[in-house]
């Protein structure tokens, strides 16, 4: 609905159900998963759409969201942000973003990629014994970019900000379970289950950030210093 806002998800899975022998059975599924997405940035704060867009009047027209302004001295300031509170982009700092400044200038992206996959084994040796073997992964990588150009509102984000995350994630599972269940009598009946689990899980965030651009480029890296 908003301009920029997209989520774009490809999703592709595999399965498998095969009977070997009576007593031998395998499962196995597999997926992938990748989205892409620019989140448009709606937390509460002035650099935010919502808190630009419901505090200015109905009658400001937001759409010359940026230009060039030249005060008194002739002197000319490109890419000034032109919101409510700074309507010529005299300042460069105003009070809250123009929310089409918001839209068309901040980036929020996410781009995932991951991978689930499992596979089964049940054995039947005898007719009160199964014996079940189950391994799996799932395991994604997720690169975050946050960027706000000079001139964006908010002191921590009016010089210019790039943020950069890179989050991994891996698990690894694995169960052996036997079960057997005995009849003693007409009456009375016996189920036993034991069993051994293994489980790994490793998380890694790798973050950085750069805050004060000495170019007004709306390039999105972190070599802007």
């Amino acid at each position: 609905i908003i301009n920029n806002s997209f989520f774009d998800k490809t999703n592709l899975t595999f399965s498998n159900n095969t009977n070997i022998r009576d007593w031998l059975t395998i499962k196995t599924k597999a997926s992938y998963i990748h989205s892409n997405a620019n989140k448009i940035n709606q937390n509460s704060n002035v650099a935010g759409l919502y808190i630009g867009l419901l505090r200015t009047p109905p009658d400001f027209y937001n759409r010359h969201y940026k230009g060039t302004h030249i005060d008194e001295d002739g002197i000319a300031y490109e890419n000034r942000q032109r919101a409510y509170r700074d309507y010529l982009g005299a300042t460069g700092s105003p009070a809250y973003n123009n929310p089409i400044w918001t839209v068309e200038e901040q980036l929020v992206t996410s781009e995932v990629s991951r991978v689930i996959a499992s596979s089964e084994v049940n054995i039947t040796p005898l007719n009160w014994l199964i014996l079940t073997l189950r391994g799996g992964v799932d395991s994604y990588g997720d690169r975050r970019d946050y960027f706000f150009p000079i001139g964006t509102a908010n002191a921590d984000y009016n010089s210019g900000r790039f943020d950069e995350d890179n989050i991994s994630r891996t698990e690894f599972n694995f169960d052996a379970i036997a079960r057997a269940n005995f009849r003693i009598s007409s009456v009375f009946g016996l189920g036993v289950t034991a069993g051994w689990n293994y489980n790994d899980r490793q998380r890694y965030v790798n973050s950085t950030s750069l805050l004060g651009f000495q170019a007004d480029v709306d390039i999105q890296t972190s070599q802007l210093n």
